[in-house]
């Protein structure tokens, strides 16, 4: 019996649900029903097709959509795994994780972050003796070239440095190549620059994979790099059935190596391909929806695409000039308080973006004097926090005895810590002896010089990194091994002593860890190893959860998120669009930035903007952001303007000033919004205290 997957889909999206052969793309606009079409789609090829569940590959950006996706498809075919509906990244580790022994690494393989491989390059440099260039610097064109699939030779020679400075580039990158290898880790890019080399390197691997994959699905194609690409082209050039949904004006990721163009080069090798256009949209209003076709048309040689919506306009756009940011600041505070006070609005219904995350401070202070509970979406990552890296490193020790990062990072957590001549043996030996350095602990008595207190500390530091692997080896319960982790270790107790100001809020993400691993098991999770690499695979959006708080990010983390109540503050040149956008591709890329953030919003959209405003430590004037200007005026209403004192501030109250310190208010007039202050640097001077940057400090 055939499942009924076609009622309540427009023509357009049944035309892309009944498309089951050869190649296809979809021209998604946002909120046009993208994930409904992908996840009817794979309900109708294995109910009314007959396709096996494990022959189809979908890929996504965010662990968030994966998720997303497999909840849908179970609702419809109850008992469904979904276990390959996966990022990029969590594909590739599964695919590595079965076959990556042949590229010359074992399987149990650990997966770094960026801030392990900055310590391996700052390891590398200084081993090379080159302390003319930074790890910082190097990190990023690394993922550049990995991203790219380029040569690195081509790579680092046509990069704008000297001669001596680009050899030296190349050197470092070699070294930390094969350092990463000699400790059998991986790098967030080699994840998928591996894997197609594996594909590449080794056909009959890839004739394994593109038998298993028969049908593949990739969601947000426009945000592909060349790596990704490749890597699609390689499972799906056989068969061809290969079904991409993209949307070209929501391409913003650049810096990241995505390549817009990807779409077309999908045309170019797949001319036969079916295209279908999805243009109505079931999120925003008619106005929100008119605004960001307008912004959006300015761009050039874009595929020609007009959202549209039966719901009707909505309200108007509100576009606030502020005198300041601390003004914005307030007003973004106040309408919040509003729309939930009238409009039943809950606060997990508002978000607030901006250009960077400099911004925020202003706004959270804003929040805070009202009681509105906030979340920042990507400024500090939870699996970045010390105390989580820490525990981390027991259990990558675990699973992986070659990770010298977490060996050296844990080993010297006791008071009777190893010096760095006994790691630097310790090194030594376990490349002679051709052991992981956590096995070269068994032999203490060869290392040259180490004194009894030194022999003591590693000899108990051997014997209780093989007591969590034993545990681990027994099928102990993460939750349990963790446990253990903190039991033997003492961690709470030191974490006390050492950092008592810090320890409860660290504590708190201890047990948080220890949640998500109940979690992860609960949701059919199985083994440390995928338990640490999910760790690392984590994205920025999936910090977004179903807490009631006003949730705070960069426009580009709010990418793939949508919120009733959106405010897009900073709508100033210079800001936003960003002063480093010079060239046409760089401007229309911040404009489709724009395009992102306004088709966020499902009912009340605001853009706000400031006469002055002080970042990065200077004040600035800036001009309205050329986006304001490129929706027509009919579709915006400019709000009053209103009073938002700093302070409540009286006659005798002592004042702070930005540029003319302490000051004493001496008289207020006009109904106290213009203060006589006499300060200390300044004289005294008239002010207005709805824009002085003025705090009360006694």
């Amino acid at each position: 019996m055939e499942l009924d997957l076609f009622n309540g889909l427009n023509s357009r999206q049944t035309e892309a649900v009944r498309h089951t052969q050869g190649p296809c793309m979809i021209l998604a606009g946002a909120g046009s029903g993208k994930t409904k079409v992908l996840t009817c789609r794979i309900a109708n090829l294995i109910v009314n097709e007959g396709v096996s569940p494990d022959s189809i590959m979908a890929i996504t950006f965010t662990n968030k959509a994966a998720q997303e996706m497999k909840k849908r498809i179970r609702n419809m075919i109850p008992g469904y795994s979904g276990q390959w509906i996966q990022t990029f990244h969590a594909a590739c580790y599964k695919i590595l994780r079965m076959d990556i022994q042949h590229l010359g690494y074992d399987k149990n393989f650990v997966i770094m972050d960026d801030s392990d491989c900055k310590s391996l390059l700052k390891s590398t440099l200084k081993e090379n003796q080159f302390y003319d260039v930074k790890a910082e610097d190097l990190l990023y064109p690394i993922k550049q070239m990995k991203n790219r699939l380029a040569n690195p030779e081509e790579f680092f020679i046509n990069m704008k440095l000297s001669l001596e400075m680009k050899e030296k580039y190349l050197q470092i990158y070699r070294a930390y190549s094969r350092q990463l290898k000699e400790i059998n880790a991986l790098d967030f890019e080699d994840l998928i620059v591996l894997c197609t080399k594996l594909f590449r390197n080794f056909p009959e691997v890839l004739e394994k994979y593109r038998n298993w994959f028969r049908y593949i699905l990739v969601d947000e194609y426009q945000d592909t790099n060349m790596s990704q690409y490749d890597l699609i082209h390689c499972l799906a050039e056989r068969n061809k059935n290969l079904f991409i949904v993209g949307d070209p004006d929501q391409s913003i990721y650049s810096w990241r190596g995505a390549e817009p163009h990807n779409i077309k080069r999908f045309l170019k090798d797949y001319p036969e391909a079916r295209v279908i256009k999805l243009e109505q949209n079931y999120r925003s209003t008619g106005n929100i929806l008119d605004a960001a076709n307008h912004i959006i048309n300015y761009n050039t040689g874009r595929e020609d695409k007009h959202l549209f919506t039966d719901s009707g306009p909505g309200e108007l756009i509100t576009c606030f000039n502020a005198p300041d940011s601390f003004q914005e600041a307030r007003f973004i505070a106040e309408n919040i308080s509003e729309a939930l006070a009238s409009e039943g609005c809950r606060y997990r219904d508002c978000a607030i973006f901006y250009r960077t995350h400099a911004q925020s401070r202003v706004i959270e202070e804003a929040l805070t004097r009202r009681n509105i509970p906030y979340k920042i979406i990507g400024a500090s990552k939870f699996y970045d926090r010390k105390e989580i890296k820490d525990i981390l490193s027991y259990l990558r020790l675990v699973c992986n005895p070659n990770d010298i990062l977490s060996f050296e990072r844990i080993v010297n957590m006791s008071k009777k810590g190893v010096g760095r001549k006994t790691l630097d043996k310790i090194r030594t030996l376990a490349q002679e002896k051709a052991l992981p350095i956590l096995e070269v602990l068994n032999f203490t008595e060869e290392i040259a010089g180490l004194g009894q207190k030194s022999r003591a500390t590693l000899e108990e530091f051997y014997g209780m990194l093989k007591y969590f692997t034993a545990l681990n080896d027994g099928g102990s319960s993460l939750a349990d091994l963790l446990d253990a982790v903190l039991e033997t270790t003492s961690y709470k107790e030191t974490l006390i002593k050492n950092d008592h100001l810090e320890a409860e809020a660290r504590l708190e993400n201890i047990h948080e860890l220890r949640s998500l691993a109940l979690e992860f098991e609960q949701n059919g999770g199985s083994g440390l190893e995928e338990f640490l690499a999910g760790t690392v695979l984590v994205q920025e959006a999936d910090d977004v959860d179903d807490s009631d708080l006003v949730f705070m990010m960069t426009f580009h983390g709010a990418k793939g998120l949508e919120f009733s109540h959106v405010f897009m503050s900073g709508m100033e040149e210079g800001v936003f669009p960003s002063y480093r956008s010079e060239s046409r591709e760089e401007m229309e890329e911040e404009r489709r930035l724009c395009y992102v953030g306004i088709t966020r919003a499902r009912k009340r959209l605001f853009l706000s903007h400031t006469v002055t405003r002080l970042l990065y430590g200077y004040e600035r004037n800036n001009a309205p952001s050329r986006f304001l200007k490129e929706i027509p005026e009919g579709l915006l209403k400019i709000p009053a303007q209103r009073v938002y004192l700093h302070t409540p501030i009286q006659e005798g109250d002592t004042v702070l000033h930005r540029k003319f310190g302490p000051g004493n208010v001496l008289e207020l007039r006009e109904d106290g919004i213009i203060a006589i202050i006499d300060f200390e640097r300044g004289g005294t001077k008239m002010m207005r205290l709805d824009m002085a940057p003025l705090e009360k400090i006694g």
